[in-house]
C-alpha cells in the first residue's frame, strides 16, 4: 500500500535526502555537464538543511512509502507571495508506471490549494518525458523560460505552470 507523508521525523528527512540524493546522480547520468544547473545550485547546503526552504509554512516536502520503504518524494517552496515552485519530484526507477508519480503530484497540489497558494511552477529537463506527462495531465501547461534563466540550459528544460484558481 502506497503512503504519502509531510516529512517530518529524522528518519523521513533522511529518507527524503537519500531519494534526492538518487535523482541527482541519475540527473548527472542523463547530462554530466548539468552540475552549473540552476537547480542544483547550493545542493549540499539544502541537503544538509532538510526540510530547509521546503518546511512549512512556505513549503512542503512530501516522501512516498510502499511496504514501510520510500520510493519517491517531490515538494515544493515558495517561488513569490502566492506561487510555489515544484521542486524534487523522483520516483525510484524500479517503482515507476505505477501510478506513484501522480499521487505525489496530486498531494503536493492538494497541498498547494489548501495553503491558498495560487499557482505552481517548475522546471525539469526535457528528458524527464514521463515526469512531463503526469505533470500535464494534473493541469500543467508549458510556458516560456522566466527572465533570467540561463541561456544555456534553456534548450534544456521544459518550463511549466498551473493556476490554482
Amino acid at each position: 500500500m502506497l503512503t504519502i507523508v509531510r516529512i517530518s521525523t529524522l528518519a523521513e528527512i533522511a529518507a527524503a535526502r537519500d531519494l534526492v540524493r538518487e535523482f541527482i546522480d541519475w540527473a548527472f547520468m542523463l547530462e554530466p555537464d548539468s552540475r552549473d544547473a540552476p537547480t542544483f545550485h547550493d545542493l549540499e547546503r539544502e541537503l544538509a538543511a532538510y526540510p530547509g526552504d521546503y518546511a512549512p509554512p512556505k513549503g512542503c516536502f512530501l516522501l512516498a512509502r510502499k511496504g514501510g520503504h520510500p520510493v519517491g518524494c517531490v515538494a515544493f517552496r515558495a517561488y513569490s507571495d502566492s506561487t510555489v515552485e515544484l521542486k524534487r519530484m523522483y520516483v525510484r526507477p524500479d517503482q515507476r508506471r505505477k501510478r506513484i508519480g501522480q499521487e505525489l503530484v496530486s498531494a503536493l497540489i492538494a497541498e498547494a490549494r489548501k495553503r491558498n497558494n495560487h499557482r505552481i511552477v517548475l522546471d525539469s529537463h526535457r528528458t524527464m518525458t514521463g515526469a512531463h506527462r503526469i505533470y500535464r495531465a494534473a493541469g500543467f501547461s508549458d510556458v516560456a523560460a522566466p527572465a533570467g534563466f540561463p541561456e544555456q540550459f534553456r534548450s534544456r528544460v521544459v518550463f511549466m505552470e498551473m493556476d490554482l484558481g
